[in-house]
């Protein structure tokens, strides 16, 4: 028997489960998730585990990619309601600190994939 992150979802509204919570046994169901997102790289991946899965409302297999799409959509709402991007580094927007992670983006340009350079140039983003 595995942990259930739907129980989860369903008692939080999300699935961004806190490193080391929800103890089911001896696995919490936060590493259990991430070994789940792990062997689902590998093409051996079972097809039924992965549909039962993207059934649970907030299940993403990238939790980065996720994160990083969240602030960036932050972002956007910002511009559109200030008409500019130019955040101050310890500015917080809707209770996210999204002038560090803006600020990251700028000094670290090597790390941006293109398509994530692009999305930034696009709304007026200076890299």
């Amino acid at each position: 028997m595995h942990p259930d992150p739907s129980q989860f979802e369903m008692q939080n509204g999300h699935l961004n489960i806190p490193a080391g919570t929800m103890a089911y046994g001896e696995l919490k169901l936060s590493d259990w998730c991430n070994i789940e997102r792990a062997a689902f790289k590998k093409e051996s991946y079972p097809k039924y585990r992965s549909d039962a899965l993207e059934k649970i409302e907030g299940w993403v297999w990238d939790v980065r990619e996720e994160k990083w799409n969240n602030k960036f959509t932050l972002l956007v709402e910002y511009e559109a309601e200030f008409k500019h991007v130019n955040l101050k580094k310890k500015e917080i927007y809707k209770g996210v600190k999204l002038g560090i992670w803006l600020q990251t983006q700028r000094l670290k340009p090597e790390r941006l994939t293109k398509e994530r350079r692009d999305k930034l140039v696009k709304i007026g983003v200076q890299i």
